[in-house]
């Protein structure tokens, strides 16, 4: 089946699994592709607010044996772009210290019971300064979060090493990563997908 995708989604989603060996030597990370997984647009629900346990969706998250790496995503027609230091939003700043002290408490153990993980998390959160509630342990938040936990700790093999990553797909070929600037404590990424383009579309390898 042919497969064409169009706007920052289908850019994101083509430079992760087909420009994959492109962003591992950015990132410096020396893992085979066969040892990745990647979560695309993984969930952990969407209202906001500081009374609400849910806190938003990644544009993706990739796991290595050498690292986790927790990722936001533009193309180079995002309005973000038009400054040299790249903005994101303060939900999507939290988003990520939030699953990273999720991701540091749950490794920091073989098992856990899920409640005493929460509780755990209760105390980092609190050491963090983040104003956040612990989801019911009951929660459909809370069984994606142990999920999603199981399957980035089996490809990391437990490593601490997490990372912030800012992807930007140039679907024109017009940016250059000289002179941008990620928000503080994010890599920034870059990924030309320029001569990859049929018209307005990117074909997208299925399988």
């Amino acid at each position: 089946m042919r497969v064409l995708g169009y706007g920052e989604d289908a850019l994101t989603l083509w430079a992760l699994a087909q420009r994959t060996n492109d962003i591992l030597v950015q990132l410096g990370d020396k893992s085979e592709t066969s040892d990745c997984t990647l979560l695309f647009r993984p969930s952990f629900g969407r209202s906001g607010g500081s009374k609400s346990s849910q806190f938003g969706e990644f544009d993706f998250i990739l796991a290595t044996p050498y690292g986790l790496y927790l990722g936001e995503a533009k193309w180079d027609q995002s309005p973000e772009l038009i400054e040299d230091v790249i903005r994101l939003r303060k939900e999507q700043i939290e988003r990520h210290k939030i699953f990273s002290a999720y991701y540091q408490v749950w490794i920091s153990e073989e098992r856990w019971e899920w409640p005493s993980f929460l509780e755990a998390c209760q105390k980092r959160f609190s050491n963090l300064g983040i104003e956040k509630p612990l989801p019911p342990s009951d929660s459909l938040l809370s069984r994606n979060l142990r999920t999603i936990l199981e399957l980035v700790t089996d490809a990391t093999r437990r490593t601490s090493n997490v990372r912030n990553v800012l992807l930007v797909v140039d679907s024109r070929g017009i940016l250059s990563k000289q002179g941008k600037k990620p928000p503080v404590g994010f890599d920034l990424i870059m990924v030309d997908s320029a001569n990859e383009r049929q018209g307005s579309f990117i074909p997208i390898k299925i399988g």
